[in-house]
């Protein structure tokens, strides 16, 4: 029990240290920015998988169909594309750090996103200038210029805004004659300036220091690193570790140990070739081949592992079909759309898999090797030939397919954890995004003209974008929309009088999605009409279906918004779905939500009075809190009185206990029902029912139910057992 204890709170200290991480203004930025660089990424990707398809019959046919410039374009469109990853990702981060700065200096003028970009681009390319024997596409390129832009964003970004924020530095021109935009581009000039000088003396300072080309000296380190290396397995798990973490922080390590690739493990390579032509000498375990064919399953990590534990455990459906989007160019051990998309790099939760994933496979394939069970590595392959295939290509060996296969499994196991601590922390993050959302949905006033929800700022913003995306999906194929019925129950009667349709939205992956929010997206999207249909018919169906079943005068409650009753056509299709179920109107109440800005123009009454006249009935929701309920009852044919839930709570209080009593006297008078709601415990209901209640609703007699509990429950009574109600005497 103790030791049970001691690991939950070891795995909760964990998982909050990933998730404070994470959330870090840092991360947040830098995972955006390589979402930015996913267009070019994969537009490289699909060029180099074509110029080095593993097939020497394709790649001739190519050249004979479109000439000998085939390769040539394909190389350029190639260098093209990965020179925009390191531009594409400081602009993400840029922009998304002023964004953030935005949102938490609201006061202050807003720094427009576009400038930080630029200014940050400028920075990168005084920084990056190339020496003379250097070139702008070899400085922009991925091996070369991706740390230096994550670099120089990380800090010149922080930099800038906090610079433009100086009111000192911002140029006052006032808003006559002027563009909103180029104003406030105007206004941020002087700290631009300042940033971008800023950066030529860190330029200057690198020169004095000798430092003209930083990639060929971090390549002499490396050099150094690997000098004097004898033990094969010592050296080969250095190289592997050592170009994981690389990759990790946004270097290409493949291609920054180019040079120790070159002068150590090609050699090998053609030394084993020539032993297997010749019949004669001692091979190498350790070769190019042999790296490629045990440790980069996919590319650098083993991402094809990746995609395997995110397909058997990830619950995110996005990013499932995101790795078998990516499964394509892995497949070719192309995973630069793995490492920029979920993303790999700069990622804390999978930088142990990515670097130990490789390291353990590597050591799997070694002893294998060194015991005999495997031969060594003896033909040359193209790096892009799909794993299986390329080991028996270079081995023409079975058993060295099934220890790929095995290390295949070791990295899909190694990942998978990890996939699902990923989980965890994105479903933290986003219970906490939904509760804000749903927060603000509710804060806002229905009925209006203006959006709820999606224009809110930042992260509350996307997440209501793509909540919203997904609410049109489900309206379209309605299997994660269903309702729920709670039953209002007749204290004299101990029977059901009625029971409320309520909403319910089971979203794939945010679960629960509360009710007002679903209601305040589908205003924002223009989809109320439809969703509002949608629980009209579902709920008349479910009655008609209890047809027999249940008490005959049984009602059922649906409620509908302001905006239904401005749709012209909204009498005729309430007459026409009851009469489509063969259902008479008594058995159907509208409630209208009182606490709503609803104006009971001309249009909207005879909407309701349509409907009312055909005998279906209106019920008052949330009577008592709003601003215009007395008037509501002279100006709108109404039923029943549905007594606020807030008065409920606060019955025991003297003024609320006054005011439920005058609102049962004056429907009384009036000869409206009342239905009290969120009675929750037998106090309330004790005094609900000393001040003349006689109808209640509430989780103290059932919460909402499915359709079958619902029906069980309704079939239960009347009885003595009625939950929350005293026994007859």
């Amino acid at each position: 029990m103790l030791g049970s204890l001691v690991d939950d709170a070891r795995v909760d200290a964990l998982l909050g240290f990933f998730e404070r991480l994470g959330q870090q203004a840092f991360f947040i930025a830098i995972r955006r920015g390589l979402a930015f660089s996913l267009p070019p990424i994969m537009v490289g990707a699909l060029i180099i998988l074509l110029r080095h398809f593993p097939s020497l019959v394709l790649q001739r046919f190519f050249s004979q169909l479109l000439g000998e410039q085939w390769f040539a374009t394909l190389d350029d469109v190639a260098q093209v594309a990965f020179s925009m990853v390191p531009l594409a990702i400081l602009a993400g981060y840029a922009s998304t750090r002023t964004e953030m700065f935005n949102e938490q200096h609201q006061s202050r003028t807003a720094i427009p996103p576009l400038i930080t970009s630029v200014v940050m681009m400028a920075c990168l390319l005084i920084v990056s200038v190339p020496g003379s024997t250097g070139s702008w596409s070899g400085v922009l390129s991925v091996e070369r210029g991706l740390l230096a832009a994550i670099v120089i964003a990380a800090l010149g970004s922080p930099l800038f805004l906090s610079l433009a924020s100086i009111p000192r530095l911002q140029l006052s021109l006032g808003s006559a004659g002027f563009d909103p935009m180029v104003r406030d581009i105007v206004a941020m000039t002087p700290a631009a300036m300042c940033t971008i000088l800023l950066f030529c003396g860190l330029r200057a300072l690198l020169l004095a220091w000798g430092f003209d080309d930083l990639h060929a000296y971090q390549t002499h380190l490396l050099g150094l690193i690997f000098t004097g290396h004898q033990d094969p397995l010592h050296f080969v798990l250095s190289y592997v570790s050592i170009g994981q973490l690389l990759w990790f922080f946004g270097l290409h390590g493949p291609n920054i140990l180019a040079p120790v690739t070159n002068t150590l493990l090609i050699p090998s390579s053609l030394a084993n070739v020539q032993i297997a032509g010749h019949g004669a000498g001692s091979y190498y375990i350790v070769t190019r081949e042999f790296i490629d064919a045990f440790a980069r399953l996919g590319g650098s990590g083993s991402t094809l592992c990746l995609i395997a534990a995110i397909q058997l455990g990830c619950q995110d459906r996005g990013i499932r079909r995101f790795a078998l989007f990516a499964l394509i160019p892995a497949a070719f051990n192309i995973n630069e759309p793995l490492l920029f998309g979920i993303p790999l790099i700069l990622n804390p939760v999978y930088l142990i898999p990515f670097v130990c994933a490789p390291l353990l496979q590597i050591c799997l394939a070694y002893a294998a090797t060194q015991l005999g069970l495997i031969p060594c590595t003896t033909q040359l392959t193209v790096w892009t030939t799909p794993p299986l295939l390329n080991v028996y290509a270079m081995t023409h060996s079975l058993t060295a397919v099934w220890v790929q296969g095995l290390c295949l499994l070791l990295g899909t196991l190694i990942y998978l954890p990890f996939v699902r601590l990923s989980d965890t922390l994105r479903a933290r993050r986003s219970r906490l995004l939904l509760r804000a959302l749903a927060s603000a949905a509710e804060m806002t006033d229905a009925g209006g003209t203006e959006r709820k929800v999606l224009s809110l700022p930042g992260e509350l913003g996307l997440l209501a974008e793509a909540l919203a995306f997904d609410l049109q999906k489900a309206l379209q194929h309605p299997g994660e929309l269903f309702l729920e019925y709670q039953p209002q129950i007749m204290a004299d009667r101990r029977e059901v009088y009625g029971v409320e349709a309520l909403l319910r939205w089971a979203h794939p992956v945010y679960g629960r999605i509360p009710p007002p929010l679903v209601i305040a997206l589908a205003e924002d999207i223009g989809c109320l009409d439809e969703l509002g249909m949608f629980v009209l018919s579902s709920a008349c169906q479910q009655r008609a279906a209890w047809s027999g079943l249940v008490p005959a005068q049984l009602k059922m409650s649906v409620n509908i918004s302001p905006r239904q009753l401005i749709n012209r056509e909204f009498a005729t299709q309430v007459l026409q779905t009851l009469s489509g179920y063969r259902l008479d109107a008594p058995l159907l109440e509208l409630e209208i939500t009182e606490t709503t800005a609803l104006e009971p123009d001309d249009f909207s009454l005879s909407a309701l009075q349509d409907v009312r006249h055909s005998g279906v009935r209106i019920a008052l929701d949330d009577f008592g809190m709003g601003h215009t309920s007395l008037r509501y009852l002279r100006d709108l044919p109404i039923d029943t009185i549905k007594i606020d839930k807030s008065l409920t709570r606060c019955i025991g209080e003297e003024t609320s206990s006054q005011i439920v009593r005058s609102i049962v006297e004056l429907s009384h008078s009036l000869a409206m029902a009342t239905i009290v709601e969120g009675v929750e415990d037998e106090t309330q209901l004790a005094q609900c029912l000393a001040l003349g209640c006689d109808c209640f609703q509430g989780y103290l007699f059932s919460p909402p139910l499915p359709a079958e509990r619902c029906l069980d429950y309704i079939r239960a009574l009347p009885g003595d057992n009625v939950p929350g109600l005293p026994a007859n005497d």
